[in-house]
C-alpha cells in the first residue's frame, strides 16, 4: 500500500475512533481470557450448545 494512503487510512482510524479499539488487546488485558485459550464465556457457551445439539441429532431426537 502506499505511504499516503496509509497514512490516510490510519488518520480516518483515528478519528472515528477504530485506532484505540484496534489498539486494545483483550486477550493481554485480561489474563483470565488467556486461560480459556482466546474464548469469551458466550463462544463457549455457544460452542457448548452446538456440541449438545449435534449430539441429539445423532441420536435421531431433537
Amino acid at each position: 500500500m502506499c505511504r499516503a494512503l496509509c497514512r490516510l487510512y490510519a488518520e480516518r482510524a483515528v478519528r472515528s475512533g477504530l485506532a484505540s479499539r484496534i489498539r486494545s488487546r483483550p486477550i493481554v488485558a485480561d489474563p483470565d481470557l488467556r486461560r480459556r485459550g482466546g474464548m469469551r464465556p458466550v463462544t463457549l457457551e455457544e460452542l457448548l450448545t452446538r456440541r449438545d445439539a449435534r449430539r441429539g441429532a445423532g441420536r435421531g431426537g431433537s
